[in-house]
């Protein structure tokens, strides 16, 4: 076995390609086209923008290339790296005179992982509120590779997004009314259950334990598993079988180029069940998919209906939530 020091040199290239592959997946690119209220989120800047966006690659090149750690410790792991601008938004001491020093988060910060980065938090929320439901169907689509169906054309949004004496106070209580709709149920108890344990974060992922006055519930129950908090959310994904899974269809669809489909998901499957045997490590991982035959055999792909960015989640083909309650 090499050790991660030997991975990196053997490999040059390694530590660019996990940072530009995980840049893609986690859809970081959307950054150059978020914004946020001014008047709700002063500290917001794209200068601010850019630093989240590099934190979490960085972040994520440290754990899988330079400490050649477990994969599904991105959702455990409170150590990353700082600058000066996110340090004010996490509220915590700076004191490196460099642009960029580690950090690791105190226990008691509730940060858990690459989702509670600002990367995450902040590209999956509304301009002026956070979005459980946004927070969710993204967790689900780039570490589950589940897609979600979009909302019919006939929903009732006014009990969501009320106003004046009729809004409830939290998003928890506010999204009750789709858990009760036939036509949103199915698909809001999928997404809004890990959603609604991120929400001590706000749209841009500053920590809070109140809305408009409220208590923020932060209890979910996903799958007959219950958690709490994105703590809990962060331990009942790194357990989660679909997620080193997805990765791997993930991987693959990138070093095929095509969307898996066919033969190749029994090739996905034999790669998965390598990768876990493997302790879930990248590098390794990489170097073994790599040498498998059939990332070089050319397949014809069926062409898209219109045209669209080929992402790492398109490539991925994972099953949508629709198809799934159908089965």
């Amino acid at each position: 076995a090499l050790d991660s020091d030997t991975l990196t040199r053997a490999t040059p290239r390694l530590a660019e390609g996990v940072s530009a592959f995980f840049d893609d997946m986690l859809q970081l690119e959307l950054f150059r086209n978020q914004s946020k209220d001014p008047q709700h989120f002063p500290k917001y800047s794209q200068v601010l923008a850019e630093e989240a966006r590099q934190q979490t690659v960085k972040t994520a090149v440290d754990l899988l290339v330079t400490k050649n750690g477990d994969y599904r410790d991105i959702f455990t792991t409170r150590d990353t790296f700082m600058t000066r601008s996110l340090a004010m938004v996490y509220k915590v001491p700076f004191k490196s005179r460099a642009d960029w020093a580690p950090f690791s988060f105190d226990e008691k910060s509730g940060r858990s992982g690459v989702l509670t980065q600002i990367s995450f938090l902040s590209l999956f929320s509304h301009p002026a509120s956070s979005s459980p439901t946004k927070r969710g169907v993204a967790l689900n689509e780039i570490f589950l590779c589940e897609t979600t169906p979009a909302p019919p054309g006939n929903v009732d949004f006014s009990a969501v997004n009320g106003a004046g004496g009729n809004r409830k106070k939290t998003a928890k209580l506010r999204l009750e009314a789709h858990a009760t709709d036939e036509t949103c149920a199915s698909c809001h108890m999928m997404v809004d259950p890990p959603g609604l344990a991120l929400e001590r974060f706000d749209s841009l992922g500053e920590y809070r334990e109140f809305e408009e006055g409220e208590r923020i519930d932060v209890r979910a129950e996903l799958d007959g598993a219950k958690f709490e908090g994105a703590t809990g959310l962060g331990a009942y994904l790194r357990e989660n079988p679909r997620v080193p899974a997805c990765l791997v269809r993930n991987l693959y669809a990138t070093g095929t180029g095509r969307p898996v489909a066919g033969r190749d998901k029994e090739t996905v499957a034999t790669l998965t069940e390598l990768f876990v045997e493997g302790g879930h490590r990248v590098p390794a991982f990489l170097k073994a998919m790599a040498l498998n035959d059939e990332l070089y055999t050319a397949k014809p792909a069926a062409a898209p209906a219109k045209p669209a960015k080929m992402t790492v989640a398109a490539l991925a083909g994972g099953d949508t939530l629709q198809s799934k309650e159908a089965r």
